[in-house]
């Protein structure tokens, strides 16, 4: 199993929504113009877990009032069958954010990701990919 390294990442944001929400991604193609952003709040910190069969290349957390996604959070791959255990420092105030997922694969550079998660509320988030469907969704505090 890869060692991946958690961040700890600095930001301030609010947004009403619940995680129900988020249990279906958008696909989407990348943002042009990205900022890095920063995340924070230990009560905030969640583990993310690769079920989908497929590496992801790219994992991008902001909060959901904004519309940069900042700097990829990977230092590498992020293979099937991994966890993360993201970080958050003591200071932030935010707790709803969106998630976005990059393919290892994807010649395209689409990707999928969910919005508004009160991470308050999250422990886990376990990403999965069903082939007959073409769908990519996520259960959470699995």
């Amino acid at each position: 199993m890869k060692k991946l390294l958690a961040k700890t990442l600095m930001l301030s944001a609010v947004l009403m929504s619940t995680a129900a929400l988020a249990q279906n991604p958008v696909e989407a193609l990348p943002l042009q113009h990205q900022h890095k952003v920063r995340m924070q709040n230990a009560t905030l910190d969640f583990t993310l877990n690769n079920a989908t069969g497929y590496d992801i290349e790219g994992i991008y957390i902001s909060p959901s009032d904004t519309e940069e996604w900042g700097d990829n959070l990977l230092e590498e791959t992020f293979a099937d069958g991994d966890s993360i255990p993201w970080q958050f420092s003591p200071e932030a105030e935010a707790t709803h954010w969106d998630l976005r997922v990059d393919w290892a694969d994807d010649e395209d550079g689409t990707f999928v990701y969910w919005r508004h998660l009160d991470l308050s509320q999250i422990s886990s988030m376990t990403l999965h990919y069903d082939a007959d469907s073409d769908k990519t969704s996520a259960t959470f505090n699995d």
